[in-house]
């Protein structure tokens, strides 16, 4: 039997240390593959473009952050579902990007993944761009790929995720939820876990369960720091008539809480229980939210179970006039005693 040759090992003193990079510190890795998952009707959408907007101007991030590029990049934008002329360019014109950085491509072409993938590394190069916006997922990905099995989905992500690591580019993807329920965040994606275990940040969206008017942005994984706070936004109309974003400040919930909100039997001693605190809490008037979640939280009650207790209730909220801050109440009709 012949010998074989030696495998050439190298040693890791002699690989030279390098700090992550980040678009959007703590939530959107350079050079790595970032999926934004929620279900449909929640600004999904329009938060990548809102980033994409930022990232044309080296404008602030909606937390108070700024990207690791320390100055204006392009955007590369692969979108399926939302019109270029009448949805996409007046949503970017509402939210003030800069039109010259961001591009498409052109004669109507639709890249797939991973067939296509020299050509998404071509148009990256082409422009410089740092960010690559795929929405959603599902459209990209080719026929040849199960989005169910995980040796399918290795296949499709590993040529993104050498793209963004050759280019330094982030690479965005938007994605739907499954319809599962009463799970954690992480595997509440479409199609395989694979998906969530490929990129190295996912980005959760879902409804405030405290204020339905708006919804929250949150942590699923991070593998490259600390999870970022939750932040809260809602979505209202531009001059233009377009969507556009407002960020109300850091939200108490995080993604698993988000996930499962709604889902505490109907009935439980816990609900009940939070249901009595409500009523006295809220018996002589109006108080605010975050107070009301803080007094809450220090009863043991989970903002989970206190979402459904104001659900069940019909806890009212309004804007009280103060950045990001809402002052809820019991309804005319709930003048009711604790149990």
């Amino acid at each position: 039997m012949s010998q074989q040759k030696p495998v050439k090992l190298i040693s890791l003193d002699q690989i030279q240390p390098e700090s992550v990079q980040w678009l959007w510190p703590g939530r959107v890795p350079l050079g790595k593959i970032t999926i934004l998952q929620g279900n449909p009707g929640l600004g999904k959408s329009t938060i990548a473009l809102d980033l994409a907007s930022r990232v044309t101007t080296n404008a602030e991030m909606p937390d108070g952050t700024r990207s690791d590029l320390g100055e204006s990049a392009d955007v590369l934008l692969l979108s399926a579902e939302d019109g270029v002329a009448d949805t996409i360019r007046p949503r970017l014109d509402a939210l003030g990007a800069e039109q010259t950085r961001i591009t498409i491509p052109g004669e109507q072409r639709h890249f797939l993944v991973p067939s296509d993938t020299t050509l998404i590394l071509g148009a990256l190069q082409q422009r410089n761009a740092k960010l690559c916006v795929i929405d959603p997922l599902a459209a990209f990905l080719d026929a040849t790929i199960n989005s169910w099995n995980n040796q399918h989905v290795r296949r499709a992500l590993t040529p993104l995720a050498q793209i963004a690591s050759q280019t330094g580019a982030a690479i965005l993807i938007v994605d739907h939820l499954n319809k599962r329920s009463g799970i954690p965040a992480i595997h509440r994606g479409s199609g395989s876990i694979g998906f969530n275990a490929a990129a190295r940040s996912v980005l959760l969206v879902c409804k405030n369960p405290q204020e339905p008017e708006t919804f929250v942005l949150s942590s699923v994984k991070n593998n490259l720091s600390a999870p970022a706070p939750s932040l809260s936004y809602r979505t209202v109309q531009a001059e233009n008539k377009a969507v556009k974003l407002e960020w109300l400040g850091e939200c108490p919930y995080d993604a698993d809480e988000l996930a499962a909100a709604g889902f505490e039997p109907v009935g439980s001693r816990k609900l009940e229980a939070a249901k009595d605190f409500l009523l006295v809490r809220l018996g002589t008037g109006s108080a605010l939210s975050k107070m009301v979640e803080k007094e809450a939280a220090e009863k043991g009650i989970s903002g989970r179970t206190l979402a459904r207790a104001r659900k069940d209730l019909g806890v009212v909220s309004q804007p009280c006039g103060l950045q990001g801050e809402w002052a809820i109440s019991l309804p005319a009709r709930a003048s009711l005693s604790p149990r």
